[in-house]
């Protein structure tokens, strides 16, 4: 049995004192374990140890209502089982789940490579960790974070790479840098152009797996890459949310308003005033595809299904798109995705009312001049259709989409 004796925070970090019992005990085995915060992307408030029990609850900080994600780190918990009880201490908010499908995400190397550590794990709100005697710092989060440090990591394997060039779109409150990338033909004169965007909601974190998988193969040798090189400049802004992502927002429903709800009136975020400046002038008339990146609900139903947003306008090129990445997903073998599992506008919450906060960045890029296509797809964060997720068939996906893209930019053009 392990015993609470006191617990205090300093320098961000939670410290809890703790002496183990055992029958009978000569007072002298004495442990720490640290549970912090204090790493980017970390989120957690810790309530009280008791016994082997640790109650946690996530930070909501500037959300409005109640969100599920958190991630933190531990140490000192070698050769011990503990539980991580998930608490309320709001009263007027309801319980929302805080597990994914697969159960917890758990990292041994300070957050670089990410497993889920299972179902099993789980008993409702709770979830058990038997520590390894060589666990000396494991990170746990609900989902396989993503963060600025993660994209230096990959942007690193592309200096010598011709095809990309990285740029600032704007500096935030934070005084961070919004990444602004720019891949394909960046040199010439592309005929058609697309951008992406991901984290308008900060804690969406698996949308950035599938980001590098696009970019493998804009950048890579293959004809669907030499075809990207030569005719198409692709703008990608991973982290729209940069503060947010790097202090481990939740980002989703921020009071007033969150970053995907800043595209009318006057913009209150530093990176969606610059892509309302930016963007119109950059698009030269020639943006064939306009597609933000999302991660839905925690779990269940249709949240565990790959699908597009629908927007009110261009329902066909939609419809189209759809069919081209249903079959690209099953000539490559990736995630499935299937049309029939779209949520089109008018449907479910996709309503009008949804968007009375302020309208999201498919809904003003739909609105832009000679923009074909003007999109949301959702990414779940655990398990596609019965199919867990990691890094590398998220990337596969990725690889997808450019393979349906290439097809839906052919289908209206005589650039082979």
């Amino acid at each position: 049995m392990i015993k609470f004796i006191k617990s205090c925070f300093f320098s961000g970090m939670f410290i809890f004192m703790l002496i183990e019992v055992n029958g009978q005990s000569d007072g002298n085995q004495d442990l720490s374990v640290v549970i912090d915060k204090e790493f980017p992307g970390g989120n957690i408030s810790v309530q009280k140890i008791s016994n082997d029990t640790v109650y946690i609850y996530q930070d909501l900080k500037d959300t409005e209502g109640n969100w599920f994600y958190w991630n933190f780190r531990l140490r000192g918990g070698a050769g011990k089982k503990l539980v991580f009880q998930f608490v309320n201490p709001w009263k007027d908010l309801k319980d929302v789940p805080v597990f994914a499908v697969n159960g917890p995400a758990i990292s041994y190397d300070n957050g670089k490579e990410w497993i889920w550590l299972g179902k099993e794990s789980v008993n409702d709100l709770s979830f058990e960790y038997d520590f390894k005697k060589e666990d000396t710092i494991v990170q746990f989060s609900m989902g396989m974070p993503y963060v600025e440090a993660d994209l230096r990591s990959f942007l690193s394997r592309f200096t010598d790479n011709i095809f990309i060039e990285t740029g600032i779109l704007a500096e935030t409150k934070g005084g961070r840098k919004v990444e602004r990338l720019h891949l394909g033909n960046i040199h010439g004169n592309p005929k058609y152009k697309i951008i992406l965007t991901a984290r308008h909601h900060a804690c969406e974190m698996m949308t950035n797996y599938v980001l590098e998988g696009f970019m493998e193969t804009v950048l890579g040798d293959s004809d669907v890459s030499r075809w990207f090189q030569k005719h198409v400049e692709v703008m990608i802004i991973p982290f729209v949310d940069k503060d947010g992502v790097e202090n481990g927002d939740q980002g989703k429903n921020r009071k007033g308003r969150d970053h995907n709800r800043d595209y009318s009136g006057e913009s209150l975020y530093e990176s969606t005033r610059a892509i309302r400046a930016y963007l119109p002038v950059w698009a030269e008339d020639k943006i064939q595809i306009a597609m933000d990146l999302h991660c839905p609900y925690i779990s269940g139903g249709i949240h565990e299904k790959i699908h597009i947003v629908g927007g009110e306008k261009g329902v066909v090129n939609e419809k189209v798109f759809s069919l081209l990445l249903e079959e690209s997903s099953q000539t490559l073998n990736s995630l499935p995705y299937y049309e029939k599992d779209n949520l089109l506008f008018g449907q479910s919450w996709n309503t009008s009312k949804n968007y009375t906060k302020g309208q999201n960045f498919r809904g003003w890029v739909e609105n832009l001049d000679k923009v074909r296509l003007s999109t949301t797809l959702e990414f779940p964060y655990a398990e596609v259709s019965g199919v867990p997720i990691n890094p590398s068939n998220a990337r596969l996906f990725g690889k997808t989409l450019a393979f349906a893209m290439h097809k839906f930019i052919l289908l209206d053009s005589d650039q082979k």
